[in-house]
């Protein structure tokens, strides 16, 4: 139970980030004595998200919780599949709300998976100025990688792909 806390940690903030991180530099603004920061977090969040839904649009990959969970017959054709919140179940278990199941069961991209914006958009806080450090910036994107991996979210080319986007 304590790993599918640490894990569920970084999954249900990294949106929060990617919101709260441009007013964060722009409030900042004075200490960096520029404008920059605040403009290239918006610009290189934008660039991130939108080049990877295109992606997930035209190059649909199914996540690892999905392939554990379809079933097909004889054929290949698929006969079934379910929303499923992968490894986050255990957490929604021990804490008796399905919070993860509520997020995942209402996505419209279930064919998502590469490249992983779970990854993209803490690496892009990272490249653009950690707010802490640089150490915590580095040891989040870690993290919320080794989350994604841990619970069944995303393959480790998804990974990769969400890290290396950042830089392009």
């Amino acid at each position: 139970p304590l790993l599918d806390v640490i894990a569920a940690i970084p999954y249900l903030i990294h949106f929060l980030l990617v919101l709260l991180y441009p007013p964060y530099c722009f409030l900042k603004r004075r200490s960096f004595n520029s404008l920059e920061p605040t403009l290239r977090s918006l610009w290189c969040g934008g660039i991130v998200c939108s080049v990877s839904v295109l992606t997930q649009l035209f190059l649909p990959t199914a996540p690892p919780w999905f392939n554990e969970s379809a079933v097909y017959d004889a054929e290949g054709k698929l006969l079934y599949s379910a929303y499923n919140e992968a490894g986050f179940q255990r957490f929604d278990t021990l804490t008796g709300f399905p919070l993860f199941h509520e997020m995942y069961s209402k996505s419209p991209i279930t064919f998502g998976s590469f490249p992983s914006l779970h990854v993209a958009f803490p690496a892009v806080i990272l490249l653009n100025g950690s707010w802490i450090s640089w150490r915590f910036g580095a040891f989040h994107v870690c993290l919320i990688a080794w989350a994604a991996l841990y619970s069944h979210h995303h393959y480790f080319i998804d990974v990769v792909g969400g890290f290396l986007l950042t830089f392009f």
